[in-house]
């Protein structure tokens, strides 16, 4: 009796950390095929030993949102904080966002139209 509740927690936990992980592919398949993209301004950055949080402000709908990637990129890019960068996200999942470090914005009529003041810049 013991083995088949043990047996059922473990097959229980197996089946939630895939459907996790099938999300989470399904989430960003979706990002990137339909994401639209917005302007975000690179903010912060924190390092851990294995990973990296790359912090964006950006508007949506007019409203200010602070949130973050976890990209592996270059450790010299967190040089590049206060510069404004493309980025994709899909109004489905306004949590996930995928930077663009490869595009950066220079132009200010773009800044100002993505909802950031001249303050900002």
């Amino acid at each position: 009796m013991k083995n088949k509740i043990y047996a059922t927690i473990v097959i229980s936990f197996f089946i939630f950390l895939t459907i996790l992980i099938c999300r989470s592919y399904y989430m960003n398949y979706q990002i990137e095929k339909y994401g639209q993209i917005i302007i975000g301004k690179y903010v912060s950055h924190k390092s851990y030993p294995k990973s990296q949080e790359n912090y964006f402000i950006y508007y949506i709908n007019a409203k200010r949102v602070k949130n973050y990637a976890i990209d592996n990129i270059s450790p010299d890019f967190k040089h590049n904080i206060g510069k404004f960068y493309k980025i994709k996200y899909l109004d489905k999942y306004p949590d996930a966002i995928h930077p663009i470090y490869k595009e950066e914005v220079t132009d200010t009529i773009e800044i100002l139209k993505a909802g950031f003041s001249k303050s900002d810049l």
